[in-house]
């Protein structure tokens, strides 16, 4: 994993060009090995492009659940291939998956 010399909370494990001040490496585990709950409701990723790696090591956990899930995503980040393999993954597990890239503008600042 990198982590950005520009932000502390910009890390990237899928970015190889990331300036980088750290080098570290870091242990990945799958969500369907990790987690043994009985529910989830409710699930919030935000991993710097990462997002299709997650969500396909948590597969069993959508399947076997009637969850939300909340991503935060940059197509900049993922490039358009793997973008598009997300969202197929998620109208694939989700009946109406809504993406929205930018929510509104106001006075020059995004939301």
């Amino acid at each position: 994993m990198k982590t950005a010399k520009t932000s502390s909370g910009h890390n990237s494990i899928l970015r190889k060009n990331l300036p980088a001040e750290i080098e570290e490496e870091v242990q990945q585990v799958r969500l369907d090995d990790f987690f043994k709950l009985p529910k989830v409701d409710f699930v919030k990723i935000n991993i710097e492009g990462y997002e299709y790696f997650a969500l396909k090591g948590m597969e069993n956990l959508i399947k076997n659940n009637q969850l939300w899930l909340f991503i935060e995503l940059s197509p900049k980040f993922m490039g358009d291939e793997l973008t598009q393999k997300l969202y197929e993954f998620l109208k694939q597990h989700f009946d109406k998956p809504f993406v929205a890239y930018k929510i509104c503008s106001l006075g020059g600042n995004n939301f």
